[in-house]
């Protein structure tokens, strides 16, 4: 009986440790996921930013007249 009873909480806590494993597992591959697309979104990010850069560049910048400036 006593046998039995050791094997059972052996099994117990095998079976705990595994289904922590898989939780683990599982929330580290969403993780993993979400870094994935934020990865995505940053080079969106910079590519846009890029060309905001090159826009601004090619804007030719006159004086501005003084009757437009508020004083």
């Amino acid at each position: 009986m006593k046998h039995l009873l050791s094997t059972i909480l052996i099994a117990s806590l095998v079976i705990a440790f595994s289904f922590t494993v898989i939780v683990q597992v599982d929330v580290m591959r969403d993780q993993l996921h979400r870094i994935g697309q934020l990865e995505q979104d940053n080079k969106r990010l910079r590519a846009v930013v890029d060309d905001l850069i090159e826009t601004l560049a090619g804007i030719k910048i006159e004086k501005v007249p003084d009757d437009l400036l508020i004083h």
